[in-house]
């Protein structure tokens, strides 16, 4: 929150999405089938991006003392399901504009997600079209390649007015500070986790480009 997201322009601050930065702008999909079928899925920039990235939400859960559903649905998927906290008895304090800001930001996120995997589909079907497809896997790449770059860059863009705003407010020097006594800490932690959260979709389909280009050359 500290960071001017849509140039990738920023300086390494506290702030979990900021630390995420750097290692999610260098994600990108193989430029071909050869390269994606060398690719360890354990080892990958992708799979570290998510370990990462799945670390700094766990984080934020626990900064928020286990006052938050949708921190802990992130988090931990496994124990929101086995969850016995009512948080309807949890009265937490919320900022409705920035409510507002993120309810925008997440609309047109996932509307481009779906124009994105509607792209990709299209050129999947025109390939298994064809009569050999393993010799299409690098036409297949080039146009992940293409796609993704686009949805990469326009993910943080998404979210740059609800930045902004928090700017403005001063409230990213509650998260940096992790001052708890700050009327909308949680929600500026939610706030943290879900963009975190759209940076590891984006990071899946990356995978997801990979893992497709390499099985069409087995």
């Amino acid at each position: 929150m500290a960071v001017v997201l849509c140039s990738y322009s920023y300086r390494q601050t506290a702030i979990p999405v900021d630390l995420l930065l750097t290692d999610f702008e260098n994600l990108s999909v193989a430029h071909s089938a050869a390269e994606a079928k060398k690719i360890n899925k354990n080892t990958s920039s992708t799979a570290l991006f998510k370990q990462k990235a799945q670390a700094q939400v766990k984080a934020l859960y626990n900064q928020s003392q286990s006052k938050s559903r949708l921190l802990l649905m992130m988090a931990s998927p496994d124990d929101y399901a086995r969850n016995k906290i009512d948080f309807t008895k949890i009265n937490l304090g919320r900022d409705k504009i920035l409510d507002e800001k993120m309810q925008e930001a997440n609309a047109m996120f996932f509307h481009d997600l779906d124009t994105y995997q509607h792209t990709i589909n299209n050129v999947i079907d025109s390939i298994y079209k064809t009569p050999n497809p393993a010799a299409a896997a690098d036409a297949v790449l080039n146009e992940y390649n293409k796609q993704v770059s686009w949805l990469k860059k326009k993910t943080p863009d998404f979210y740059q007015d609800a930045v902004k705003y928090c700017q403005q407010k001063k409230y990213n020097d509650a998260l940096a500070n992790q001052n708890t006594n700050h009327p909308y800490y949680i929600q500026l932690l939610e706030m943290q986790a879900t963009i975190i959260d759209r940076m590891l979709i984006v990071n899946t389909q990356i995978e997801a480009g990979n893992g497709f280009a390499a099985a069409l050359i087995n």
